[in-house]
């Protein structure tokens, strides 16, 4: 999943150097997730999860939200019948932690971050990249971390985090992304 995708990452350059956005306005806070949504389907496609973590070459990767949908819809009409290393792309929604089943990308929004540690305690170690907003999302344990910078949005990488997880991280996108100090 990690070669071939030159035009992917120059599409996630691209939006990381002229994606201004502002969180006032409604408007900027929905484009906003729309931005968050096209980034999540494209850091999919620089991972490679651990062997095990497909039960056959037909499974699809799932990409959950934990809590209230920020994207309102977006996160769905992003990856609708896209296809990562040919299998399907699925979107979930969990309400709560308790609810979260298997997946392989799950996003935390600000309103649930208190949720992530019981949601990684039922997924169990290995094999999920975790995906937050707020300050401390990666140092409870969180992989990738938007934030916002001179208007626009970035992400960093707390690679710790993502070898406990047990998933390989393109170094494309690694050099895209602030690095977890």
């Amino acid at each position: 999943m990690v070669d071939g995708r030159r035009g992917t990452l120059l599409a996630l350059s691209l939006w990381l150097v002229v994606a201004p956005c502002a969180t006032p306005a409604r408007a900027d806070a929905t484009r906003e997730y729309q931005l968050k949504a096209a980034f999540i389907h494209h850091f999919a496609q620089f991972i490679e999860w651990p062997a095990g973590t497909f039960s056959d070459e037909k499974t699809p990767i799932i990409l959950a939200t934990l809590g209230t949908d920020p994207f309102d819809g977006e996160l769905d009409r992003v990856v609708a019948g896209k296809t990562i290393g040919g299998r399907r792309v699925v979107v979930k929604h969990f309400p709560r932690a308790a609810e979260v089943q298997q997946c392989q990308l799950l996003f935390v929004g600000s309103a649930s971050d208190e949720q992530l540690p019981p949601a990684l305690q039922k997924l169990g170690p290995a094999g999920v990249l975790t995906v937050g907003e707020t300050d401390r999302f990666v140092d409870s344990g969180g992989i990738i971390r938007f934030y916002q910078e001179d208007n626009r949005v970035r992400f960093e990488i707390n690679q710790e985090a993502a070898a406990r997880a047990r998933l390989r991280i393109s170094a494309k996108l690694l050099r895209l992304a602030k690095p977890h100090t």
